[in-house]
This record gives structure tokens, C-alpha cells and sequence, in this order.
């Protein structure tokens, strides 16, 4: 026999309400450091670049690094000098290395019967440039961004004369040495004695001219760490750390000045 339930009419107004849910705590956007806030805009404005680590990422410090561009051009010149022989009329006299065989009965051929011979001398002069670029820095920036770099002039000289004998060091002594790890005034005279000086002093030729500039780049560091769920795909040994080479350059335009952020991530 089946049970019969009773009908119970409710008043809605007793139930209670359903539309209210809780409220959920929305947890506001982490705020990077500016050096990792550089980043990531520097990584999403990368095609195919990935920035989420970046968002994990912990700051661990910030260094001050330099780098400097040296450049070096050489005046070098050569000579040669050429004697052209022709037969010439005179006596005993000497003219210009020149001898005479003197009057005589015998009749020789190379002078035809002029007594004697003139010696001309030609002289040709050449000069060419000789141009090397070399890189200091304390730390590991790739030399191609140094050169596409905004840099300043740090020092720079031209004397003439200059020869094989003018002393390098010498030089070098206005330089003012203010970079802890970078030897500029040995790099110089090093790169000199390597590049311009030994490779010619066995040849024709001697230098009339010397030009040195070095250009100065400055710089950022950083060392970072990754969230634990990435790793350094270029390193790996160096498990969740990380370095990028920052660098400021100013950006001018007819519309804005500006500052432009670039990278190299290691």
C-alpha cells in the first residue's frame, strides 16, 4: 500500500535567499622591482618570448658594470726610390752618383759614345691607414652590443709626428684609470705593440701619424631567480638563477625623448 505525503505549501518569502554568494578576495597583481618590470616589457615585447617566470622572479642584486670601445688608426707611409740610366756628355766630373769613363778611343755602346751616363731618381710616396677596435669591459657583453650601444667619449688623442720610436706609455699617462678590473692604459700600449708596431717593423715603411679614442658605455647587472618550476635552458648548472645585462640608451624623435630599455639575457 503506498504511502500518501501531505502537501506542504511554503511561503517564499520563508526560504532563504540563494543569489548572495560569498564574496571571493580577488588577490591584486604582484608588483615587480623596475629592473624586472623593464624586463618583462623588455621579453613581451619579444616575438615568442615567454615573461610568466619573470612574474616569479626574485631580485637578488643589482651591479654597476662598463664597457669601453678602443679604437686606434696608424698613419703609415712608404717610400721607393728608382734610378733611370741614360748616356750623358761630359768629363771626369761626378754628378749625382754618376760617373764618367772619360775621353777616350774606346767606343762603348751602353753610353753611345757620350762619355758618360745620368742616373734620375724617382721617388714615390704612399701612405695608408692602418684601423683596429678592440673591447674592454668587466663584464660579459656580447661586443656587438657594445658597439650598437650609446657610448661617450671617455678619452682621446692625436699626435703628429709620430714614429716607431715614440714611446706608448707615455702616452697613455693622461688616461685616468677609475674602473676597478680594467687596465685601460696596459690595454692600450698591449694592443699597440700587437697590432701596429711589431707587425711593421720589418717592412718599408715607417708610421708619420697616431689616433686613440675610447669610448665609454655604463651599464646594469642583474641577478635574479626564476620560480621553481623553470629552469635556465642555456645554463642549466645554474639551476633557478639568472642574469640580464641592462642598459639604458636616450631615444630622440620629433616627437618625444625617451628612454629605451634594452637586453641581454644570460
Amino acid at each position: 500500500m503506498t504511502k500518501v505525503v501531505p502537501e506542504v505549501i511554503m511561503n517564499p518569502a520563508d526560504l532563504s535567499d540563494t543569489t548572495s554568494l560569498p564574496s571571493v578576495t580577488e588577490v591584486p597583481p604582484r608588483e615587480l622591482p623596475k629592473h624586472l618590470a623593464d624586463f618583462k616589457q623588455y621579453v613581451d615585447s619579444k616575438w615568442c618570448y615567454f615573461s610568466t617566470p619573470v612574474m616569479q622572479a626574485e631580485m637578488i642584486d643589482v651591479q654597476s658594470k662598463v664597457a669601453y670601445q678602443c679604437h686606434m688608426k696608424i698613419l703609415m707611409e712608404g717610400r721607393h726610390v728608382w734610378w733611370k740610366e741614360k748616356p750623358h756628355p761630359w768629363g771626369n766630373e761626378t754628378l749625382l752618383g754618376s760617373t764618367t769613363l772619360g775621353q777616350g778611343k774606346i767606343r762603348c755602346s751602353s753610353c753611345k759614345a757620350q762619355g758618360g751616363f745620368l742616373h734620375l731618381p724617382t721617388l714615390t710616396v704612399k701612405w695608408h691607414t692602418r684601423k683596429s677596435t678592440w673591447y674592454c669591459q668587466n663584464s660579459y657583453l656580447p661586443e656587438k652590443r657594445i658597439r650598437k650601444g650609446r657610448r661617450t667619449v671617455f678619452w682621446s688623442t692625436k699626435i703628429v709626428p709620430w714614429s716607431e720610436g715614440s714611446i706608448m706609455a707615455n702616452t697613455v699617462e693622461s688616461i685616468i684609470e677609475n674602473t676597478p678590473g680594467i687596465d685601460l692604459k696596459m690595454s692600450v700600449i698591449k694592443h699597440y705593440n700587437e697590432k701596429h708596431l711589431n707587425p711593421t717593423r720589418s717592412k718599408n715603411i715607417v708610421m708619420r701619424r697616431m689616433e686613440c679614442s675610447i669610448e665609454r658605455m655604463d651599464f646594469e647587472e642583474i641577478h635574479y631567480t626564476m620560480g621553481e618550476n623553470y629552469l635556465n635552458k642555456k645554463d642549466p648548472t645554474r639551476d633557478l638563477t639568472g642574469i640580464a645585462l641592462y642598459k639604458f640608451q636616450e631615444r630622440e624623435s620629433h616627437f618625444a625623448v625617451g628612454k629605451e630599455v634594452e637586453f641581454f639575457i644570460q
